[in-house]
């Protein structure tokens, strides 16, 4: 089973930003124990300050990501990947980036019966 976990958050920029000329994104999330999921989202570019300038400036963000699975999943074959990102520059100051986390390989634990419970 697939799931989507959505992300979104807005980040400020120390200066006045006219475009994104460059941007990736990249994680170190990992299972932690059966039920957790922990890491950062590495999000990095450059920017032009002026519409017509060649310079650019470099920006760089980590942003921490935590979350609790469940108990109710089998977590044994979890794989975790990047399902979309896509982001918007907002007042010439801040990015809102939205990121979708993809949690592949997700399945319902069986519940072990008992011939005596039957």
């Amino acid at each position: 089973m697939k799931k989507i976990v959505p992300y979104k958050k807005e980040l400020e920029f120390k200066t006045e930003v006219a475009e994104i000329a460059s941007i990736s994104l990249e994680h170190t999330l990992q299972k932690v124990g059966d039920n957790y999921i922990s890491g950062n989202f590495m999000l990095n570019g450059e920017y032009k300050i002026v519409d017509i300038s060649v310079n650019t400036e470099k920006f760089d963000f980590e942003l921490p990501f935590e979350i609790s699975i469940d108990k109710k999943y089998d977590t044994s074959n979890l794989t975790i990947d990047i399902d979309d990102f896509y982001y918007e520059l907002i007042n010439g100051q801040d990015l809102r980036v939205k990121i979708d986390l993809l949690l592949d390989n997700l399945f319902y634990k069986e519940k072990i019966i008992n011939k005596e419970e039957i």
